[in-house]
């Protein structure tokens, strides 16, 4: 059986883009674990409306008030354009 190793955040940090109609507007931070087959995720940390100093400016956040440990982590940003535009994309995977 394959295990599988946790990792506890409890912050993280994000970048503003070279040209600001790159830069999220807002986002969702998940914490996965794999159950069975599928994996199961929660909300850890949601953001919305975030004001960014130009290009290149670092925002730092706190999280994961459930002080929960898993094994992969799960960012979905949303820009600000034509219509809103969300993407899913897995910021960190840990599975060793």
């Amino acid at each position: 059986m394959l295990r599988r190793r946790r990792e506890y955040l409890n912050g993280y940090a994000l970048t503003s883009a070279p040209r600001a109609e790159f830069n999220p507007v807002g986002w969702q931070v998940h914490g996965c674990l794999l159950q069975g087959a599928q994996w199961a995720c929660e909300l850890l940390d949601e953001r919305s409306d975030a004001l960014w100093r130009g290009a290149t400016h670092t925002l730092r956040f706190a999280m994961n008030a459930q002080a929960a440990s898993y094994q992969r982590y799960r960012l979905d940003f949303c820009l600000l354009g034509a219509q809103l535009r969300c993407s899913r994309r897995v910021a960190r995977s840990v599975d060793r």
